[in-house]
């Protein structure tokens, strides 16, 4: 992880402060202070969620259990054995190298390049994009109070720890003890990407948009041959993504049919109407 809580907490403080000052000014001073107060905004919700992994993830005494349970459905689903796949993996320990360091590397900073091109090059889209990445990450917060651990973590699945076998493990050897190991499910990283995928197609107009969905594929390899997650984190994370990016959608059609009240424009019509001019007779 690039920043603790109280870290992301800290900046996000000291860019909010930032932004008051620069509030007064006018000019290109002026112009900064949007992108101030988002990065605050950002590196708040960055730091709530990792706070939130630590009081969720407490109590993991049925970690094992959990993600044993996971690993029985998914073979009663006929879903891909893990163990087998990473064993073919092996044979291009490059390969798995290169995946360790995708898995640990390309997370959070992908998800940042991707909000940062939508505050410049697509303010219009910027908003809702946030705001999914928002509900998203506290709707899995939420599924994450249930400790999982991941298979890497559990020897009866036969997953090997691959990054912590060639040196490139981003994770404490403490292993059950450590609450940023139970987290399993659902899988942040699937979820992240497959935004950032959506993202990306829905705001781009370039031809080129289209290899961004190479970074939720390669997301999914990564986060199973390293052993870091089960194939059903993946899929529920992808599940809770389409969920949250229907629920915009209703809840935008909802706006524009009226069913919503839009209190927002109401507050903006009053305060205009009680700054007209009264008529003179």
């Amino acid at each position: 992880m690039l920043l603790g809580w109280q870290q992301a907490l800290g900046l996000a403080l000291l860019f909010a402060g930032v932004a008051v000052l620069l509030s007064p000014g006018g000019g290109r001073v002026a112009a900064t202070v949007p992108w101030v107060r988002e990065t605050a905004v950002v590196l708040a919700l960055y730091g709530l969620w990792q706070e939130g992994l630590i009081l969720f993830t407490d109590h993991v005494r049925a970690a094992v259990a959990h993600g044993m349970w996971v690993w029985r459905v998914e073979r009663s689903l006929r879903l891909p054995n893990e163990a087998s796949l990473q064993r073919e993996a092996f044979h291009w320990t490059g390969l798995v190298r290169a995946l360790d360091d995708y898995y640990a590397i390309v997370h959070v900073p992908a998800a940042i390049v991707c909000l940062l091109w939508l505050f410049w090059r697509h303010r219009d889209r910027y908003r809702p994009a946030r705001n999914a990445f928002t509900w998203f990450t506290i709707a899995a917060l939420a599924l994450q109070a249930v400790p999982v651990a991941p298979p890497r973590l559990l020897p009866a699945t036969g997953v090997i720890d691959a990054a912590r076998l060639l040196g490139q493990s981003v994770y404490a050897p403490s292993g059950l003890h450590d609450y940023t190991q139970l987290t399993a499910m659902p899988s942040v990283h699937v979820g992240w990407s497959v935004l950032i995928a959506m993202v990306v197609v829905a705001a781009s107009t370039s031809p080129w948009r289209w290899l961004i969905l190479a970074h939720p594929v390669i997301t999914i390899a990564a986060v199973v041959v390293t052993g870091n997650h089960f194939w059903l984190d993946g899929i529920v994370a992808a599940a809770m993504v389409a969920a949250v990016a229907a629920g915009q959608h209703a809840g935008g059609r909802l706006v524009r049919v009226g069913l919503v009240p839009q209190i927002g424009r109401r507050v903006t019509a009053a305060s205009a109407q009680s700054r007209s001019p009264a008529p003179t007779s």
